[in-house]
């Protein structure tokens, strides 16, 4: 058989059409990043790019009007189509446009541009697997902001200004970190810790390893997703309001020590921070994608204003593999939508209305700040989940 033989009829869920030519697009999803100190721009594979599919064909024939029209609904329909690609075969597709062209000379006949992409299957990713590989990247990222610091960290032979701005920054972490963290702040571990720090605060701020330890088990203590994390939900919105209260970095070519510290810290807490996202509960694809691009943004600018490579690379590491995470966890989480009940009703009766379940009152109460159980205002915009 033939190469023209073995080409198959073409057409978009059920609607067939005649090809001129095709075109396909392949490749990877690559974003190069440049890092301070390397000559070379570091490429993040961030997975296969989505295949695209360009066809031109037409419609011709005494009935053309009524098969485009029909041709534009299946493009227009929402959701996954099932394309039969003449060189390909059968494929799951999302149309992306669907261009017509008619003219007077070409009578009887409409040209088509039209552009597919792959819709793959529908699965659920494994969240436990990208967890683990968060839980492994946290780890690396923690010893390469660690290490970095070290190399770079020298109290000793500072000015004594920029050394006593070192010191009134450690002060003031300890004080931040000591009011903020009280879910395991009241754990006798965090306590001694915190404790031994203070009481010999100008010693530990002068080593560079041993502040750069103390640091992290500040902030990383309880955090671990791959041990028993208590209330993890409780403890980032905890850290998220610290973070708050810290300046965004940016870069400093003079490097001072101060700023040293305020990466260390920040480049600790964001690390500890992915680690609670991973296992943290939220209602919605939504409250999880917010917290996220929290942690995601000030990442973005500790990279920028990172000046050592060792160090924006392993941050680097550490969104890529928070990215993967969110993506597959979303999936597996409600989305909101806005709901307007027509008259007030009990938050009770609400839930049973929509979800068939008295279980959702209380996020329907929380979430839209209600007042009174019985009383969810008729005729106002409320916040629900699609489904339990």
């Amino acid at each position: 058989m033939g190469w023209k033989e073995s080409l198959l009829p073409a057409s978009f869920r059920g609607v067939a059409f005649e090809v001129s030519t095709v075109d396909g697009e392949h490749g990877r999803r690559i974003v190069d990043h440049d890092f301070p100190g390397l000559d070379q721009p570091r490429p993040e594979d961030m997975g296969r790019r989505a295949r695209r599919f360009v066809i031109e064909g037409f419609l011709v024939g005494t009935d053309y009007l009524d098969r485009k029209q029909d041709l534009i609904n299946a493009c227009e329909a929402a959701g996954v189509g099932e394309l039969v690609h003449p060189y390909r075969g059968t494929l799951r597709v999302v149309c992306y446009r669907l261009r017509t062209r008619e003219s007077e000379r070409d009578g009887g006949m409409v040209t088509l541009s039209m552009e597919f992409g792959e819709a793959g299957e529908e699965l659920l990713l494994r969240t436990v697997q990208t967890a683990d590989d968060l839980r492994q990247v946290r780890a690396s990222t923690l010893e390469q902001v660690r290490a970095g610091f070290r190399e770079a960290y020298d109290l000793a032979h500072a000015p004594a200004d920029l050394a006593q701005d070192a010191l009134d920054g450690v002060d003031n972490l300890l004080t931040l970190v000591g009011d903020a963290r009280r879910i395991v702040g009241a754990g006798e571990d965090f306590r001694r810790v915190l404790e031994n720090i203070i009481s010999r605060k100008t010693q530990v701020a002068y080593d560079a390893e041993e502040l750069s330890s103390a640091l992290e088990d500040l902030f990383t203590l309880g955090t671990d997703p791959g041990e028993s994390v208590t209330d993890a939900r409780g403890q980032f919105d905890e850290m998220r309001a610290l973070l708050d209260q810290q300046t965004e970095p940016s870069y400093d070519a003079t490097d001072p020590p101060a700023g040293q510290v305020d990466r260390l810290a920040q480049g600790q807490q964001v690390s500890a921070m992915a680690g609670l996202l991973s296992v943290a509960d939220f209602d919605s694809a939504e409250d999880l994608q917010e917290a996220s691009g929290v942690v995601l943004d000030r990442i973005e600018a500790l990279i920028d204003a990172s000046v050592d490579g060792e160090t924006a690379s392993g941050l680097a590491d550490l969104r890529a593999a928070l990215m993967a995470d969110l993506n597959a966890r979303t999936l597996d989480l409600p989305s909101l939508v806005k709901y307007t009940p027509a008259q007030d009703v009990p938050a009770l009766v609400l839930s049973w209305e929509l979800y068939q379940d008295v279980d959702h009152e209380s996020l329907i109460l929380a979430r839209n700040k209600v007042e009174h159980p019985g009383f969810v205002p008729g005729g106002r915009e409320i916040e629900v989940v699609t489904d339990a």
